[in-house]
């Protein structure tokens, strides 16, 4: 598909996008993009934007969950979307990994987790237990707004925490105050099962372990939600380590600076679990 000046959708930098093809099985769709395109569109082509996708984005909505997370004044959103033809797992051509850089971060961000990877877009087939992270760039009291499809009955927000369970309308928005939270990965979790197979089957399994920030220091929490951890390792994005600890406990504080961290937690059933630390 190649996108003419006449028809340009306009996409703001590092905005991720779905693309919708007619055919009912496409093997490659080819995006043509335009220096243009990566600017914000003269007033005089909203309208003609809005026209163009209406139909794709109520397509999009009727199979997606939409996560929104506000906090002063500022928002951020993440979409889960269900498709016959996706996988669980964390696909490069499938998912939209979130970008974050250490030297300049939003106010904000929200992401789901699969397979160690924080995505603003994540497609799957199934439902189950979907991990949040909520990236804050000081603590802050925060909204979070889900929007659950008209079929989509039965789905819960998790807070592993506090051990509280939110039921999620369908077919409307779901506003919940979460309170004043730091950066957290995995705290909270989505739950529930997805129509778009038919068979409303769940593959996924649940978070184990989430980690957040500790307000007013340079310290991580790493909490396990299920059973005792034995282990727990910190490393930098390049694969140094920098911090350990060794014993049996449900929690551990680690000091670290700020930055990206990943942490490996092993538990007493020899299984692990690995998180990144925004």
């Amino acid at each position: 598909m190649t996108v003419t000046s006449d028809t340009t959708i306009y996409i703001s930098p590092m905005q991720s996008f779905f693309v919708t093809c007619s055919a009912d099985i496409v093997e490659s769709c080819a995006v043509t993009f335009t220096e243009d395109m990566l600017m914000t569109g003269p007033e005089i082509k909203k309208e003609l934007s809005i026209q163009q996708t209406k139909k794709q984005t109520a397509s999009v909505a009727n199979r997606s969950i939409r996560l929104v997370a506000s906090a002063d004044s500022k928002q951020a959103a993440a979409l889960v979307h269900f498709s016959s033809k996706a996988n669980d797992h964390y696909r490069e051509n499938e998912d939209a990994e979130i970008l974050m850089e250490n030297e300049v971060k939003p106010a904000i961000a929200m992401f789901t987790v699969a397979d160690q990877r924080a995505l603003d877009i994540q497609q799957r087939q199934n439902g189950g237990d979907i991990p949040l992270g909520i990236y804050l760039e000081k603590p802050a009291n925060v909204t979070l707004s889900v929007t659950v499809p008209d079929n989509y009955d039965g789905w819960i927000l998790k807070d592993w925490e506090n051990n509280r369970i939110y039921p999620l309308s369908a077919g409307k928005e779901n506003p919940i105050e979460l309170g004043r939270l730091t950066t957290n990965i995995g705290r909270f979790s989505l739950s529930g099962k997805s129509v778009a197979t038919g068979n409303g089957h769940i593959v996924a399994t649940q978070p184990k372990v989430f980690c957040c920030r500790e307000e007013g220091s340079n310290h991580i929490i790493v909490r396990s939600s299920e059973q005792l951890m034995v282990r727990c390792e910190v490393f930098t994005i390049n694969g140094r380590m920098v911090g350990q600890m060794r014993s049996e406990s449900n929690e551990y504080q680690l000091p670290v600076g700020q930055g990206i961290y990943v942490v490996k937690v092993y538990f007493q059933d020899k299984t692990s679990a690995v998180v990144k630390v925004f």
